[in-house]
C-alpha cells in the first residue's frame, strides 16, 4: 500500500536519522571506552568494570529496544568484550559476550513497555532480576558446556573445562557490573546536557525523580569504595590487600560504619525524591487547573458571544418583518439561524462537560468496531444541519476495522464533521470518509482521512486549529473547542490528528482531516 508521506511523517524520518546517528555514535564511544575496563584484583581471579556499557544503556534506556540493539551491534557498543576475551577463552565468549546485548535489548523492551502503561514491576533495577536470573541459568549450563570445546586454534592455551567456583565469580561479577551501569545510566539519562543530545523532555516537567535515590546509591557505594582506599594507603597500610580493605576482609565496626552510610543514602535519596515527586505533581495540577480555568472563561466569552450576537441579528430581523407577510422567507431563515445557534451552544456546553470528564477521569481502551460509530456521527451531524445539503461518502469497503479506543471516540467524529460542514458554503457539502493502514514505530495504526470541500485550511493555521487558548494571549485558532477536545481525546487513545490540503499546495480546495488511531493486533 502505498502512502504520501506528509510534513509530519517527514519529520519522523528526520528523527529517525538522528537517533540512529547518536545511537551508532554512543556505541562506538562504548566500544573504545571498554578497552580501558576499571579491574579489580582477586587472588584467583580479575573482575573487570566495562563502564563503556554505560553509552549504550543509556541509548537503550531515553529510546528502546531498537536503537539499543543498533548501539550495541552496528555502534559496537556491547562487542569490545569479543577482542578481551576471545584469544585466552576460546569457545566461552560465544556464550557470554552475546548475553550482553540481549541484556541491552532487555532493558530496551521495558522501556517500550514502560512508554505504554507505567508500572511498579516495569521499574528497570525490578525487571534486572530476571534476566539475572536468565543469565545464571546460562552460565552455570551452556557457559560450562562449551569450554570442552577448547583449546581452540585462536586460543591454543583455553582452558578445556572450568570450576564452578569461576562460574561463580563470573555470575557475581556480571550482576554486580550491571547493577552498577544501570546506576550510572539512570544518573546520566536525567541530566540536562544529556536530555538535550538524546532530544528528551526537560526533568522541570517530568514527576518521574527515581533517578535521584540512583544518584544517593552511587554517592554511597564511592564512599565505600574511597573508605576502601583510605585504609589502604593511610589509615591501615599493611593490613591487607586493597580488595580485603574494601569488600572481603573488612573489619565489623568499618562494615557497619559503611553500611549506615549507604542505607542513610538510600533513604535520604528516597525522601528527597518523594517530596520533589509529589511537590511537582502539586505545580502540575495546580498549572492545570488554572490553564483550564483560563480556558473555559476565554471560551465562553469567545463562542457564546457569537452565538448571542446571532440570536440578536436574527431577533432583529423577526421584529423588523414581523407584520410583512411577504417577508415570511425571511423569517424563516431567521427561526433556522435562530435554532441553529441554540443547537450551537447546546454543543458546545456538551464540549465543555466533555473535556473536563476527560482532564478528570480515565479513560477506559478497549477493543472498539468503528463502522457503527461513524454511521452514528454522521446521522447526528445530518440531523444537525437539515438545511444543507450533505453528501458523506464512506470508502472503507465495508471492512470491519478495530482499534483501541473508547466510547469518546464518537465526540472526535462528529466535532470533525461539524468543522467541514460549518466551515463550507458550498451548495452541496461534499465528505469523503477514506481508511486505510499505517506503520507508525512499529505499531499498526488505522488511518481515518476525513476530505471536504470546504474553505480549506491555511498553512499558518494547521497546526493552531488544534490548540487550547495561547496561556500569554489567549487567542483561538479559529474554530472553538471542537478540535481541541478531539485532540485531546485523541492523545488518551495514544492516537494523532493533522491536517493537509485535499490538493496539495493549494489549501482553498478543501482539507483533508487525517487521525491515526492504533489497531488492535488479531
Amino acid at each position: 500500500m502505498n502512502i504520501e508521506m506528509s510534513g509530519k511523517s517527514k519529520f519522523f524520518g528526520n528523527e529517525c536519522h538522528y537517533k540512529i546517528i547518536v545511537s551508532i555514535g554512543f556505541g562506538l564511544i562504548g566500544f573504545i571506552i571498554n578497552f580501558f575496563p576499571i579491574n579489580f584484583y582477586f587472588p584467583h581471579n580479575v573482575a573487570s568494570f566495562l563502564w563503556g556499557l554505560v553509552f549504550t544503556m543509556i541509548i537503550t534506556l531515553a529510546w528502546g529496544w531498537k536503537y539499543g540493539l543498533l548501539s550495541a551491534t552496528i555502534g559496537l557498543g556491547c562487542q569490545t568484550m569479543w577482542f578481551l576475551w576471545l584469544p585466552t577463552g576460546g569457545w566461552a565468549p560465544f556464550v557470554s559476550v552475546p548475553l550482553f546485548t540481549l541484556w541491552i535489548v532487555w532493558h530496551g523492551w521495558v522501556t517500550d513497555r514502560q512508554r505504554k502503561k507505567k508500572g511498579h514491576w516495569q521499574n528497570h533495577f525490578i525487571m534486572e532480576i530476571p534476566f539475572r536470573i536468565f543469565n545464571t541459568i546460562i552460565l552455570y549450563t551452556f557457559f560450562i558446556w562449551i569450554f570442552q570445546f577448547n583449546p581452540t586454534p585462536w586460543a591454543p592455551s583455553a582452558k578445556s573445562s572450568v570450576s564452578i567456583d569461576y562460574v561463580n565469580f563470573v555470575v557475581i561479577k556480571e550482576m554486580v557490573n550491571g547493577y552498577i551501569v544501570l546506576l550510572i545510566s539512570h544518573v546520566l539519562i536525567n541530566l540536562g546536557k544529556i536530555r538535550k543530545i538524546l532530544k528528551l523532555e526537560p526533568m522541570i516537567d517530568q514527576t518521574n525523580t527515581n533517578y535521584i535515590i540512583s544518584g544517593f546509591i552511587l554517592i554511597g557505594l564511592l564512599f565505600w569504595v574511597l573508605d576502601g582506599f583510605l585504609s589502604f594507603f593511610i589509615f591501615e597500610p599493611g593490613q591487607g590487600t586493597l580488595l580485603d580493605l574494601i569488600i572481603l576482609n573488612v573489619p565489623l565496626h568499618t562494615m557497619f560504619i559503611r553500611f549506615m552510610f549507604l542505607l542513610t543514602c538510600m533513604c535520604g535519596g528516597l525522601l528527597i525524591s518523594i517530596y520533589l515527586r509529589k511537590q511537582r505533581e502539586s505545580e502540575i495540577k495546580y498549572e492545570d487547573a488554572y490553564n483550564r480555568a483560563l480556558f473555559y472563561k476565554d471560551l465562553f466569552a469567545h463562542d457564546i458571544n457569537n452565538i448571542l450576537q446571532n440570536l440578536q441579528s436574527a431577533n432583529d430581523i423577526i421584529h423588523l418583518y414581523l407584520n410583512d407577510y411577504e417577508e415570511n422567507d425571511i423569517l424563516k431563515e431567521s427561526i433556522n439561524i435562530m435554532r441553529d445557534q441554540i443547537k450551537r451552544g447546546a454543543k458546545l456546553v456538551s464540549n465543555v462537560r466533555r473535556i473536563s470528564e476527560i482532564e478528570e477521569s480515565e479513560i477506559i481502551i478497549k477493543p472498539i468496531e468503528i463502522s457503527e460509530l461513524i454511521r452514528k456521527s454522521i446521522n447526528y451531524v445530518k440531523n444537525s444541519f437539515p438545511g444543507r445539503e450533505i453528501n458523506i461518502q464512506v470508502d472503507s469497503n465495508d471492512k470491519k476495522y478495530l482499534v483501541n479506543a473508547g466510547e469518546l471516540l464518537i465526540d472526535v467524529f462528529e466535532n470533525v464533521l461539524i468543522i467541514a460542514i460549518r466551515y463550507n458554503n458550498n451548495s452541496i457539502i461534499e465528505i469523503i470518509i477514506r481508511f486505510s493502514k499505517i506503520q507508525k514505530d512499529g505499531i499498526s495504526n488505522l488511518k481515518l482521512e476525513f476530505i471536504d470541500n470546504g474553505k480549506g485550511i491555511h498553512d499558518k493555521m494547521k497546526n493552531t486549529i488544534f490548540q487550547r487558548a495561547d496561556k500569554k494571549t489567549r487567542t483561538f485558532g479559529g474554530m472553538g473547542l471542537g478540535l481541541s477536545l478531539v485532540k485531546n481525546i485523541l492523545a488518551k487513545y495514544d492516537g494523532e490528528i493533522w491536517v493537509e490540503d485535499k490538493i496539495k499546495g493549494d489549501y482553498s480546495k478543501g482539507a483533508d482531516f487525517i487521525i491515526l488511531i492504533p489497531e488492535v493486533v488479531q
